[in-house]
């Protein structure tokens, strides 16, 4: 591997912030029973102004999934509306 790699490969500070911040929230989901009955949440996918998406285990059918868990207190009316129409359109998928 060259230098080069190498530097392209170093973690930034901002990364292990949001690394952090993502166990963290990860820890949390885990310890909800609601979901938990459901899904076996294992890393963060990635994190918006308003959702997190996490990949999951499906416990019923035993499927790797992505699950988007939505932040309700950030939410505005606008915001809203958009999760609907993202919701209906993968809906059509």
């Amino acid at each position: 591997m060259t230098k080069k790699n190498e530097a392209r490969e170093e973690t930034t500070p901002s990364q292990l912030r949001w690394k952090a911040k993502a166990d963290n929230d990860l820890l949390k989901l885990r310890s909800n029973e609601s979901f938990t009955e459901y899904y076996d949440f294992q890393k963060v996918l990635g994190e918006g102004a308003f959702c997190t998406v996490y990949q999951a285990l499906d416990l019923k059918s035993g499927e790797q999934i992505a699950v988007k868990v939505i932040k309700r207190k950030n939410l505005h009316k606008e915001d809203v509306n958009l999760l609907r129409k993202e919701a209906e359109l993968l809906q059509s998928i």
